[in-house]
Order: C-alpha cells, then structure tokens, then sequence
C-alpha cells in the first residue's frame, strides 16, 4: 500500500493511492503521532495492520502529501528508531553464547533528546542466573560491538557517528510481561 520515493533518502513512503484503499490512518497515535496503521479497503474496514507508523503532513521533496513514517511492527519483533533496524532474531544471535547465564532480557528501544537533536537511545534489562560469569555491562557491551542495526553498521558504529546514545544496560531480579515475553519493544517516551 506503500512505495519509496527516490527523491529523498529519508524513510518516507508515499501511500499508493488506487481505489482498492480508500483510507490510511494512524490508531491511537502518541504524543509524536507514532501509532498503528489503519487501513480500509473494499473488502475491509479499519484494518490493523500491526505495523507503526505515521502520517508526516511536511510534502516529500518531490511534492507528495502526506507520506508514510514507518517505525517497525507493534508486536516487536522488529523496531525501526532513528534510521537503525532492531530485530529480534538480531537480538537472539549476539545473545545465544550468554543463553545459560541469562534468564530473561528486554531491549527497550526509543528516542530522546540530546543537544537539541532527537537521537536513539537503546536499554537492556537482563535476569542473570545465579553465579552468572557475565555482567550486565559486558553483555551490554556485547550487544553494542556486535548488533546490527543497518545492513553494514553495528550498533557501535551508529553510535559512534552520534545517531544514537551509548546502550545502557543493568540487571533486574525480574522482568515482568503480559500474555506473551516481549524481548525486544519501542519505547515511545524514550
């Protein structure tokens, strides 16, 4: 329902307009306008799709009005802040050597505020077995070298050109879920 445009290298998509989609809109949107995408078509109305998004009202450079912000799945399992793809089987790989020592994680994933520029800012809470080997901050540190989160950059490197803040990460005795363990989740107040 959605096309890049190649006027701009920014993430913003132009919504196809075909009379298959009569609308696109945004469900209970943050303070931002971050929220689900709605759609309804012929054959269905309100539509959730379980992606985030939004609707930015600023024209693309090629004119086009409104486009579409994409910012990863509601459900997490892929969270887009900042230009930088968080993946939850990204996340399971640079953890799997800790496996036995960590009993649970949540990567929590955002924005926030820094010098005047909104930059990405990523936290890790780790349940560590008792007489775990590892620390928090090593595992923290782990993921920072050794995550990607573009094709070719770790989270390192978009740290290091300033896009996002160092990765904070701790131990918690425990990390509470809903019906279903959530590893990786936007944080929408970052």
């Amino acid at each position: 329902f959605t096309v890049s445009c190649p006027a701009t290298e920014e993430e913003r998509y132009h919504i196809l307009r075909t009379p298959a989609i009569r609308i696109a809109d945004i469900a209970e949107p943050d303070e931002r306008g971050v929220g689900e995408i709605i759609l309804t078509t012929n054959e269905l109305t309100n539509y959730r799709t379980g992606d985030l998004g939004k609707l930015d009202p600023e024209p693309c450079p090629c004119g086009e009005t409104p486009t579409l912000r994409l910012f990863g799945r509601k459900d997490y399992d892929i969270v887009i802040v900042q230009g930088a793809t968080f993946l939850k089987g990204e996340l399971e790989r640079v953890l799997e050597p800790y496996q036995p020592q960590l009993l649970d994680y949540q990567l929590r994933v955002g924005e926030t505020e820094q010098g005047g520029k909104l930059v990405g800012r990523a936290l890790l809470d780790v349940v560590l077995a008792r007489g775990a080997s590892a620390s928090a901050e090593e595992i923290g540190a782990q993921v920072e070298r050794a995550l990607y989160v573009t094709k070719t950059r770790t989270l390192a490197e978009v740290v290091a050109a300033g896009h996002f803040l160092p990765l904070g990460a701790r131990s918690v005795p425990e990390i509470v879920h809903g019906k279903k363990a959530v590893h990786l989740k936007r944080e929408v107040n970052g």
